[in-house]
């Protein structure tokens, strides 16, 4: 060990090890060996000076010591090796634990199960499915017990952590699609619709052949602040530049029959050809099969008066005081979660079909709805749900 001595205003190192030699009450006091030594003008001389280090039983005892472990240590091999081992297989078993709870996420997404309910408290039967199917991992596997069972902080199975894995996965994939698609063309197929929260998003999907086959993928939702045709043929650049495709590959563009994106003008489709002369429109297959549909259905008169009686149905029972009606009608009957009406649409055949699903799961709910209302003292509203009902 080193130190300092100071004495009058000026500093001297100062130089001392631990005791090498401890007898009974008292240690035997080496320069440099067990005791620091500042007497530097006296160092030489004989009988003041400093124990040879060379000569001392402790530089001996430390030389045998040190040629022993080079004998006993391969060329190749150091302390901190030996000292690493520990931590490499802790570092082994932690990517292994990530890697199966990757895994167990990979698996809830592909087959659409949901990872965990709503609440999942230590106390609850069902855990939710992620770490339900852990737990039973963990009965085989070692290393996923002893990481389930340790500190609370080190699990990784926090909803936010495994929000991340599966957003650090997604971002794999888009990569290995994206070098999939590098130097060959493509097509772009782009919607937008709305999700629980009624916050539009806009969804971009590409096609390409790859391997001898044809191949579409989608790449991701963008949430769309705005859906003028200027702000949607931002987002869908964007979201090729950031993966690295090249949109000047692009031979052929899918949307709806919307103005906004099918506009010749001033549509997506006309502002993206500007910048890429080969990207063709083509109005989407399955939206011109959706409205051969609609149409078809129009024509059918029992089927469009159905549909008519449906959507009156809807906007009437959309507003305020019927809904409020409703809801406590179906609280009363059921103990289930309140069901509400769909609307129609146009331009979305599914949409047909939740509406249907919802007057049939909510019929006894409605007729009493009706009944209640046709009975009222609103004299409009009376009549309408007595004409509806």
């Amino acid at each position: 060990m080193a130190g300092v001595f100071h004495f009058r205003g000026c500093s001297f190192p100062c130089l001392f090890f631990l005791p090498s030699k401890i007898f009974y009450g008292h240690v035997k006091k080496v320069p440099f060996i067990n005791i620091g030594y500042k007497n530097w003008k006296n160092a030489i001389v004989t009988g003041k000076g400093i124990l040879q280090p060379e000569r001392s039983a402790s530089h001996k005892d430390a030389y045998v010591r040190w040629e022993d472990f080079k004998k006993n240590v391969s060329q190749d091999t150091s302390i901190m090796k030996d000292l690493t081992k520990a931590h490499i297989r802790e570092v082994n078993e932690n990517r292994h634990y990530i890697k199966t709870i990757a895994q167990v996420l990979l698996l809830t997404a592909k087959t659409k199960i949901a990872q965990r309910e709503h609440r999942c408290n230590s106390d609850d039967v069902n855990h939710g499915n992620v770490r339900e199917i852990l737990y039973l991992i963990a009965e085989k596997d070692s290393v996923v017990r002893k990481k389930i069972s340790g500190p609370k902080n080190a699990t990784y199975l926090h909803p936010s952590i495994q929000n991340g894995l599966q957003s650090i996965m997604a971002d794999l994939v888009r990569e290995d699609i994206a070098q999939s698609i590098k130097g060959s063309p493509f097509s772009i197929i782009a919607d937008e619709t709305k999700d629980l929260s009624k916050t539009e998003q806009l969804s971009v999907v590409v096609r390409f052949f790859h391997n001898q086959m044809v191949h579409e993928r989608f790449l991701k939702f963008y949430r769309a602040d705005s859906l003028d045709a200027e702000s949607l043929t931002g987002y869908i650049c964007h979201v090729l530049t950031s993966l690295g495709i090249d949109k000047n590959d692009c031979v052929r563009q899918g949307y709806d029959g919307a103005s906004v994106m099918s506009g010749r003008l001033n549509g997506v489709q006309a502002r993206i050809k500007k910048e890429v002369p080969c990207a063709l429109y083509i109005h989407c297959m399955s939206h011109r099969l959706n409205l051969v549909i609609v149409d078809t259905v129009k024509n059918v008169q029992a089927a469009n008066k159905f549909f008519v009686k449906l959507e009156k149905l809807y906007v009437f029972c959309s507003t305020s005081v019927v809904h409020s009606v409703f809801t406590n009608v179906q609280q009363e009957m059921s103990n289930k979660p309140v069901i509400q009406l769909k609307q129609l649409s146009d331009t979305r055949w599914t949409c047909q079909h939740s509406a249907c699903n919802a007057v049939l799961k909510t019929l006894d709910p409605l007729l009493e709805t009706l009944k209640i209302l046709a009975e009222g003292n609103h004299t409009e509203r009376a009549v309408e749900a007595k004409s509806i009902h």
